[in-house]
């Protein structure tokens, strides 16, 4: 099982992306709202990829994905920013 960690703070846009990846097989995916949750579920999950909005409520995209590269334990993650226009 593989695991995808979506970051985004938009409840439409999270709910999309949870109904398509429950229907793939071998995925899970997790999700958080806000950067600084993405970080900590980063740091215990260990997901293969990251999919991060920039645009959260508590912490710039790009700042949480620096964090993230600073740490031992998540630096190797790939990190896709992602931006919602409305």
């Amino acid at each position: 099982m593989r695991t995808v960690l979506w970051v985004e703070n938009n409840a439409a846009d999270l709910m999309l992306v949870e109904d398509i990846v429950e229907r793939l097989p071998g995925i899970r995916l997790l999700s958080s709202r806000d950067g600084d949750h993405d970080i900590a579920l980063a740091r215990s999950a260990l997901p293969k990829v990251i999919l991060m909005d920039i645009n959260l409520p508590d912490i710039n995209g790009f700042n949480a994905m620096r964090i993230l590269k600073q740490d031992f334990k998540t630096a190797h993650m790939p990190v896709i920013a992602l931006n919602s226009v409305s």
